[in-house]
């Protein structure tokens, strides 16, 4: 061991102190507390040198280059803000799509498939007025036709046809109803034939549908559950939908009216028919 004395013990101490500090500074010991600061373009950077733990800026914090740039306040996203006239313009093309959307979906006959609809089987008792019980010999085609009968629903329907075994009015029936609020009764089963569409009555199945407007129109729920049928029986039995018709073009008959009247909406039901069928 090498002993010192005087100005030699004086700077042999000097030194280990600045080494202790600079130690300190650097290790976190404890004669460190403040640190130091680094000052570079404009921003003073505080590196907490004690224990590694924190580095803190007083810069201001922002993923917004561009609103910085420009001056534009930024959102809590990050994002720039939007001006009025943006935000109007947003919010216009989103009505827009919304009643777009909606449309699509009210409108008679879209997004209507050609799945099995619910149906109400209620089969008419065989009698030689309504039901003859009589074999079908194929499915060549589909008969629309309109009740005649306004406000009627689609079982006031039935029990008419089902009384005509006591009433002998007349003959007359039909293998499916359809109401005004879109129910669909059954009253023959599709193997057999219905007194509905005179010389076609033994290759047809036959479809009568209720309504409330006066030019016998029928509405959304009625005419969905029709094409949805129509495009379902078409699938079941290897039809399309030419072969669905109307009982005018059997007999001449004005029926269904609207549709006699409006020929171009029986050609969009066909189309529907033939979208419904064609998706499947």
């Amino acid at each position: 061991m090498r002993f010192l004395k005087g100005k030699d013990r004086k700077e042999e101490n000097s030194i280990c102190g600045r080494s202790a500090r600079s130690h300190n500074g650097i290790t976190g010991g404890r004669g460190s507390s403040t640190g130091y600061n680094h000052k570079s373009a404009g921003n003073t950077h505080k590196y907490r040198t004690g224990n590694y733990k924190r580095f803190e800026s007083t810069a201001p914090l922002t993923h917004d280059r561009g609103a910085a740039q420009s001056g534009r306040p930024a959102d809590r996203t990050g994002l720039p803000a939007l001006s009025g006239k943006t935000k109007l313009i947003i919010a216009l093309l989103l009505v827009l799509a919304i009643s777009i959307t909606v449309f699509l979906h009210q409108r008679p006959g879209r997004a209507v498939s050609a799945d099995k609809p619910p149906i109400d089987v209620e089969l008419l008792t065989v009698n030689s007025y309504s039901r003859p019980g009589i074999p079908l010999d194929k499915v060549n085609g589909i008969v629309v036709h309109y009740t005649a009968n306004q406000h009627s629903s689609a079982l006031d329907n039935r029990n008419y046809f089902e009384n005509l075994q006591y009433t002998h009015v007349t003959k007359a029936s039909a293998h499916f109803i359809i109401g005004t609020e879109g129910e669909i009764v059954q009253c023959i089963p599709t193997a057999e034939i219905a007194y509905a569409s005179n010389s076609r009555n033994g290759d047809t199945i036959s479809i009568e549908c209720c309504y409330d407007n006066d030019d016998g129109s029928f509405n959304t729920a009625t005419y969905n559950s029709l094409v949805q049928l129509a495009a379902y029986l078409c699938a079941r039995f290897g039809l399309t939908s030419d072969d669905v018709i109307r009982h005018y073009d059997v007999t001449g008959k004005l029926c269904p009216i609207y549709y006699v009247k409006h020929p171009d909406k029986w050609q969009d039901f066909r189309d529907d028919v033939e979208r419904a069928y064609s998706a499947a």
